[in-house]
């Protein structure tokens, strides 16, 4: 494959003298996932060491680094790959699944479910932490999505709070998708003095419906709304904004919420493409700040790609290259 040759070629080795994957699991299960957390560490330690972010400030959202999160399957088995005398599973990583549920043709099979923390920048991410779930830690009896969305709010209460630790100097701003819209998340990213900005779907029905109710009003529609209108070569392009301040969730706990939408046309004034987005904050919206603010919680989409489209392969070498780069 092309990752092969390339892999092969950055280590100036010919392609037979390639470890098989089995003698590279053999090694790497000697490996504790903590001691390759800890190189990604010290990668972004020596990125800021050596100045990368402060010579290159548009880098930086403001004073934030924006920091994502994101769970994907990995290591998928037929059969337990480790096993004791009986031929039970014994890896703690394996979470059982289902194929066929409910009929004849019904089987278990395993995988390992990783969440990855990355730092997400205009042009690329850099992966800081990649934390793997225990089948002790979920409940593996419920469906793909709920089990992705509950390793994600696990790791992410448990992660997030280790990169305050090793960082404690360092602002971060967390960028969720609606998973995240919920009190106990918020709260957390307060106590950890950690910026947010969440999609706001559904999930927080209560808020929608106050800034639906205030969204109504003449003042508010006066005072608390801004539009902006560019044009380029190609385009017209006309932003709106709304925003609602201090939005009560429950007991002590507020937020601020965002709604943004863009509209792009042709020079025959019909519609290109059109845009809609409402979002929780923890910073509070103003006619300075609000497109702004829309631009940022839309950069959250960068770190999708980069889990969705990087393999395994492609992201261990580039992790390998900045390394030998940036430490040694």
């Amino acid at each position: 494959s092309g990752y092969r040759r390339s892999f092969t070629q950055f280590l100036n080795s010919d392609v037979y003298n390639l470890p098989n994957y089995t003698t590279v699991d053999d090694a790497l299960r000697n490996v504790h996932y903590e001691e390759l957390n800890n190189i990604l560490f010290q990668l972004f330690e020596q990125l800021k060491k050596r100045k990368l972010f402060y010579n290159h400030l548009e880098l930086v959202s403001g004073d934030y680094f924006l920091i994502g999160a994101d769970g994907h399957w990995s290591h998928t088995y037929d059969h337990p790959h480790v096993c004791d005398e009986n031929g039970n599973n014994t890896c703690p990583y394996c979470l059982p699944r289902k194929r066929y549920k409910g009929t004849p043709k019904e089987e278990i099979y395993w995988v390992h479910m990783f969440v990855t923390f990355v730092l997400i920048f205009k042009d690329f991410s850099i992966p800081i932490y990649v934390y793997p779930l225990q089948s002790n830690q979920v409940n593996t009896s419920q469906s793909d999505n709920k089990l992705k969305q509950e390793s994600e709010l696990k790791a992410a209460h448990r992660i997030l709070q280790l990169i305050k630790a090793r960082f404690s100097k360092t602002k971060f701003l967390f960028l969720g998708d609606a998973l995240y819209a919920n009190a106990p998340f918020i709260k957390l990213c307060k106590d950890l003095n950690f910026e947010y900005t969440i999609v706001l779907k559904d999930n927080l029905k209560k808020v929608r419906q106050k800034c639906d109710e205030f969204a109504s009003l003449d003042f508010y529609k006066k005072s608390y709304t801004h539009k902006q209108k560019t044009k380029n070569k190609n385009c017209l392009i006309l932003k709106n904004t709304a925003w609602f301040n201090n939005v009560h969730i429950e007991e002590d706990i507020y937020t601020n919420v965002l709604r943004f939408t863009e509209e792009k046309k042709d020079e025959n004034d019909q519609l290109i493409s059109s845009y809609n987005g409402e979002w929780i904050c923890s910073k509070k919206n103003t006619q300075d700040n609000c497109f702004k603010q829309a631009k940022r919680a839309r950069s959250r989409w960068l770190h999708e790609e980069f889990i969705t489209l990087l393999k395994i392969e492609v992201l261990t070498l580039n992790m390998i290259w900045l390394v030998k780069t940036l430490i040694f």
